[in-house]
């Protein structure tokens, strides 16, 4: 039997709503939680893929405290210095 993989996402802006498209999209593969600090974005991109009842949080920590997931997907911007 195939692992069934629990995915979160950080960052809903433009890459990030595709993580959260496709994680919803995959065989096996369950998206568990958004993280943004904005939870209006993390709202509409839920929203805009059909998906309820995923918990949205706007502190990362918080999301690694409460919820349980083994894949992590980093959508947040690059730092450029």
């Amino acid at each position: 039997m195939s692992k069934h993989w629990r995915c979160a996402v950080l960052g809903t802006g433009l890459v990030g709503d595709w993580h959260v498209k496709v994680c919803s999209q995959l065989p096996n593969t369950t998206l568990v939680a958004v993280c943004d600090i904005d939870p209006t974005r993390a709202q509409k991109s839920l929203a805009k893929h059909n998906l309820q009842s995923i918990p949205i949080f706007t502190d990362q920590s918080e999301m690694l405290r409460k919820e349980q997931f083994d894949i992590l997907h980093t959508c947040t911007p690059a730092a450029i210095t």
